[in-house]
């Protein structure tokens, strides 16, 4: 076999990987789940079961986004399955941002310990969040913005030039960013089409934000996965992307659009570890939320009035230490 087609099949075999993760995702997925769409991630999956649990490796830690990504009904022997090839492997084993179905399958099945730390916040797009008192702040984000002219429209079409205005505006929003940060996926705006929709703010012939939107079948909803504007884009830019985007899936009765997961005020309810483990979660989390400034996430989307639900971490053992936090931080590409 010549070296070009052995790469063709290898490139194809990828191609073929990436649309089942792909629709793993949209079938089961929840707001964490696109990290699996990134190539860093790798995949676990076991005979008789049409699902997969997707996790990135780190200092001998597997760490995961989400619940295993699979029917309700088959999670347990999924995860089960996944914790005893960590075991084999003698590596640990970490869920971040888990929902609470799934913590207590974990804590009655994988022996393991749970904590709250963060929260998916999502809404009803039924619900317009511009009405009323509570919708004065954004209203006046959205007023900046149609006073610059700025028109959103959908992205429906295969025209590579407009394409390619659309990821100048994910090239430049990321040269923009400064200070630490932490992100679960790279920007990749077109690399799955299946399952995404794409919104453009332009004004006249330049296009200054953009937002792409990911499938949730599960929920009969879609989840907000990038949200992206130039520096150069007026005030209110991203607001009236989003504001738009609820307009458009209320037209089409959608009655959940998610924002994506956002850490808690303060650390909640810590069961099953130990006191110095325990101690160790609390002194992270609380660093971490100054370093990284995570409260400016949820003050953004606090604009279009979300409901939440509780995310946990849950670690495959009653004991956590320097190792487990480092993990989980490379595992969600932290970077200072």
């Amino acid at each position: 076999m010549s070296l070009n087609i052995q790469n063709t099949l290898i490139l194809e075999d990828a191609k073929e990987k990436d649309l089942q993760i792909a629709e793993c995702v949209r079938s089961w997925g929840g707001s964490a789940s696109i990290a699996l769409l990134d190539p860093s991630c790798r995949i676990f999956k076991i005979e008789g079961i049409r699902g997969i649990i997707g996790y990135r490796l780190a200092l001998g830690c597997a760490v995961v986004f989400g619940d295993p990504l699979c029917a309700e009904e088959e999670q347990e022997k999924l995860a089960l399955a996944f914790k005893a090839h960590c075991e084999t492997l003698g590596w640990g084993m970490i869920y971040v941002t888990a929902s609470l179905k799934f913590a207590d399958i974990a804590m009655k099945s994988l022996s393991g310990s749970v904590m709250e730390a963060a929260e998916e916040l999502f809404c009803d797009p039924s619900h317009d969040p511009l009405r009323g008192a509570k919708g004065r702040l954004l209203r006046g984000k959205v007023r900046q913005a149609l006073r610059h002219g700025l028109v959103i429209e959908e992205y429906l079409d295969r025209d590579p030039l407009l394409e390619k205005q659309i990821e100048d505006v994910g090239v430049s929003w990321l040269a923009s960013r400064k200070g630490p940060q932490i992100y679960l996926a790279d920007v990749h705006l077109f690399r799955e089409r299946i399952g995404k929709r794409w919104f453009y703010a332009k004004k006249g012939d330049d296009i200054l934000g953009v937002l792409l939107l990911s499938e949730l079948r599960a929920k009969r909803g879609w989840l907000v996965q990038l949200v992206m504007v130039k520096p150069e884009a007026p005030n209110g830019t991203s607001e009236l992307l989003v504001t738009k985007v609820i307009e458009c899936l209320r037209e089409e009765n959608c009655h959940f659009l998610a924002f994506g997961i956002a850490q808690i005020e303060s650390l909640g309810e810590v069961i099953g570890l130990g006191k110095v483990s325990t101690w160790l979660a609390r002194f992270v989390f609380k660093t971490s939320k100054k370093v990284f400034s995570l409260d400016g996430r949820r003050k953004y989307w606090q604009k279009f009035q979300p409901s939440a639900d509780r995310s946990l971490i849950v670690f495959g053992t009653p004991k956590i230490g320097i190792r487990q936090i480092i993990a989980m931080m490379r595992a969600l590409n932290v970077g200072i």
